[in-house]
C-alpha cells in the first residue's frame, strides 16, 4: 500500500468540501400570510416594504400593495410561524 504524498491528500479534502459559493440554495418555504388588521389573510409568494407600503407578489404573478399600518405584524409573525415559515418583522 502506498501513501499519499500531503500534497494530494489535502487537495483532495478540499475538492470533498463544498466551497462557500457552491452551498445548497435555500428551501422554497412555499407562501407566505400577511394577516391584515380586519382580520383579512392575504397570500404571498415574495414581499417588501417600500416607505409606508408593502408590495407583495401573488402566486399568480400580481404585484399588489397595502398600507404598512394595515398590517397585524404580530399575527402575520404567529400564523407564519406556526405553518413553518417564519419571518422577522418589521421589515
Amino acid at each position: 500500500m502506498q501513501a499519499t504524498p500531503p500534497s494530494q491528500e489535502s487537495s483532495q479534502q478540499a475538492a470533498a468540501q463544498p466551497a462557500p459559493e457552491e452551498q445548497a440554495p435555500l428551501p422554497d418555504v412555499g407562501q407566505f400570510t400577511l394577516v391584515l388588521r380586519n382580520g383579512t389573510r392575504v397570500e404571498a409568494v415574495a414581499f417588501t416594504r417600500m416607505k409606508d407600503r408593502i408590495v407583495y407578489i401573488t402566486a399568480d404573478g400580481s404585484h399588489r400593495t397595502l398600507a404598512v399600518a394595515d398590517l397585524d405584524s404580530a399575527a402575520t409573525v404567529r400564523v407564519n410561524e406556526e405553518r413553518g415559515t417564519p419571518l422577522q418583522l418589521p421589515l
